[in-house]
């Protein structure tokens, strides 16, 4: 939890919240999830109503953030590294994953930590999840690196696949969306 990136631009209002950064403490430790549980629910809320295939978040409280289930009574919904999918779902996904990428930089936002352990692949669609590392693409001076970063972690996935996509192209056009 000791990371510079959350912190950066968090202002804490009391003091005793300020000192207790400061020295890292046990309550600093505890305040950063909250706002972490926190800031995931509110992230997830504004990309569920711009429209981006997330899990409704229901609710968040101290440590947990309750969200929509995606899956079955049988099974979760698989992560996408886990998903077996063939030539025409892979494409499918590749285009799922490039919609909800214009609609999260189109937010002014970046995931922060994508991953194909982050996108869940159920019933032919794909899900993003794992929001609290979220930064905002326009405040954060790391912005556009954390998004060519995690553009270049998924599309060297699909590559791996089988399904020739360029990291450096995707990443300029989400550059010209924004």
């Amino acid at each position: 939890m000791n990371d510079a990136r959350y912190r950066e631009g968090r202002s804490f209002r009391k003091s005793r919240d300020r000192r207790a950064v400061e020295r890292f403490s046990a309550y600093c430790k505890q305040l950063m999830q909250d706002r972490w549980t926190g800031q995931e629910h509110q992230v997830m809320s504004q990309l569920w109503d711009a429209g981006m295939a997330v899990p409704y978040p229901i609710a968040y409280a101290d440590d947990v953030l309750d969200m929509q289930y995606i899956g079955d009574g049988d099974q979760a919904a698989p992560q996408l590294h886990a998903a077996r999918l063939d030539k025409t779902e892979l494409a499918s996904a590749f285009d799922q994953l490039v919609h909800g990428l214009r609609r999260l930089t189109g937010e002014g936002l970046v995931h922060g930590d994508l991953s194909v352990y982050n996108l869940l692949w159920w019933n032919n669609e794909l899900w993003f999840i794992d929001f609290p590392q979220t930064i905002d693409l326009a405040a954060n001076l790391q912005g556009l690196d954390f998004l060519h970063r995690d553009v270049v972690n998924v599309c060297t996935w699909f590559n791996r696949k089988g399904h020739t996509v360029d990291p450096d192209e995707l990443f300029a056009e989400l550059l010209s969306h924004t």
